[in-house]
C-alpha cells in the first residue's frame, strides 16, 4: 500500500484490516520494523497485491485491484 505523506511517499505491507483501519509492516519506522494501523479514510495513492496471492474475500479483491 502507498500513501502520501510529508516529504514523499510511505509504502507499507498490508497485514489485516478491521472496520476502521488497515494494520500494515513498516521497516525504518522509530529504528523498528513494526505494524501500525492506518485509517481507511486517509487517501491510498496505490495497491498491489502478488500475482500468486491468495486473494481472500471477494470485496477485497474488488477494492484491491483495478
Amino acid at each position: 500500500m502507498v500513501y502520501s505523506r510529508a516529504g514523499g511517499g510511505d509504502v507499507t505491507l498490508y497485514e489485516s484490516e478491521d472496520a476502521n483501519y488497515y494494520y500494515c509492516r513498516g521497516g525504518n519506522q522509530s529504528d523498528s520494523v513494526n505494524v501500525t494501523k492506518i485509517p481507511k479514510s486517509r487517501p491510498i495513492k496505490a495497491i498491489r497485491w502478488p500475482a500468486a496471492a491468495d486473494d481472500g474475500p471477494e470485496d477485497r479483491r474488488d477494492r484491491a485491484r483495478p
